[in-house]
């Protein structure tokens, strides 16, 4: 295996991680796969004496953010060409910061050594991470944490570490993991390496069985809430439509009432699944649904759009609404505090308003600034 592996270019080995990684991610249930998707990424470096650090992680960058991303060359509200060069142009900018990981990582095993390197790969590839959470820009979607949201226990360590920790977990056991097939160190020392991160894991693991038990459903005072979640099958481009509103609305009531037989306390809308401004209620929308509401004796948490009128212009917002049958005066709401760029607005929008302009299928709302506890 090891000579094969030296025979393969080290760009496509950087292409290999990157589909290995893609793999693991959801929906497919192949979590494990990435505790060894980054071996072949590893051995490119060793290959070329760490030369061309960026070159192979933008690499990697592309293949992994294509895999992930594609579906946005199908985004509906635009032209088909706008869409694909929208999600080509995501795919392009999101691959730097593997870039930089390719470059430091590369940077610092030339300066000083294999080993070393090895040992920072990942606190490089997490601060990476969590740099590119920040800012207006920011974005973690692709973050490694998510390759094993089905790993439950595991995953419950985050409560304290964060989520980046389970990234660091992931760098961190495929640099282990190389080490013991393709590294010099001797029997030993690799078996050491294995029992340690061996150790880990059963830590990690008993961590999280013991937290995700700490509240038995038994030990209630009053029985838990039940909630129904409604997710209906609307073409995005019917869903705007004038043409299609009654029918996509009685589509959300029909749904409603199929999970209102069980019981619930609260049903759950998908984002925008009401397509109209709901506070102005012109159509008689909010009677509608709260009558509805009283009728099955449940709540409802829906995404609409909103808007307010202050400094002399239009707000726009993706918001949440709270409402409940007896509900009265203001309804409870929530306004999305993180939006996603190039999808719910332009980034520097604000400073040149004319950048709305550009058509590829955002939303151009504004952030909100408060946190809502309904």
């Amino acid at each position: 295996m090891r000579k094969r592996f030296r025979s393969i270019s080290p760009n496509v080995l950087s292409v290999l991680s990157g589909v290995l990684v893609v793999l693991s991610f959801p929906p497919l249930k192949l979590g494990f796969i990435a505790y060894f998707a980054l071996i072949p990424f590893i051995l490119a470096f060793i290959r070329d004496d760490f030369h061309f650090g960026f070159e192979k992680g933008y690499i990697l960058g592309v293949v992994l953010n294509f895999g992930i991303l594609y579906w946005l060359a199908f985004n509906k509200g635009t032209e088909w060409y706008w869409a694909f060069l929208s999600m080509v142009g995501a795919v392009l900018f999101l691959a730097l910061n593997y870039g930089v990981i390719g470059l430091v990582f590369g940077f610092v095993g030339r300066r000083f050594g294999s080993r070393i390197a090895l040992c920072v790969l990942p606190l490089i590839w997490c601060s990476v991470e969590y740099v590119r959470s920040l800012g207006t820009l920011g974005f973690t979607w692709n973050n490694l944490c998510y390759t094993q949201v089905y790993a439950l226990p595991l995953i419950q360590i985050s409560d304290v570490a964060g989520s980046f920790f389970i990234s660091f977990i992931v760098v961190l056991t495929n640099v282990v993991f190389y080490n013991v097939l393709f590294g010099k160190d001797n029997r030993g020392e690799k078996l050491l390496q294995v029992g340690a991160v061996f150790a880990v894991f059963l830590f990690l693991n008993v961590y999280g069985i013991l937290a995700m038990n700490k509240y038995p459903s038994n030990g209630c005072s009053s029985r838990p809430a039940r909630i129904g979640v409604v997710q209906p099958d609307i073409d995005p481009n019917e869903k705007w439509s004038a043409a299609f509103y009654e029918e996509n609305l009685f589509t959300l009531h029909s749904l409603t009432d199929s999970v209102a037989k069980y019981g619930v306390d609260l049903v759950v809308w998908p984002e925008t699944a009401v397509p109209s401004y709901l506070r102005i209620n012109r159509r008689g929308e909010l009677g509608r649904i709260r009558r509805h509401l009283s009728r099955i004796g449940s709540c409802l948490l829906t995404g609409v759009p909103d808007f307010e009128y202050k400094d002399e212009k239009y707000h726009f917002y993706n918001s949440a609404f709270f409402i409940s049958p007896e509900q009265k005066g203001e309804i409870a709401y929530y306004r999305k505090l993180r939006l996603v760029p190039f999808g719910e607005y332009i980034p520097l929008s604000g400073l040149w308003p004319e950048l709305r302009h550009l058509n590829l299928g955002q939303g151009n709302f504004q952030a909100g600034k408060d946190v809502t506890i309904f």
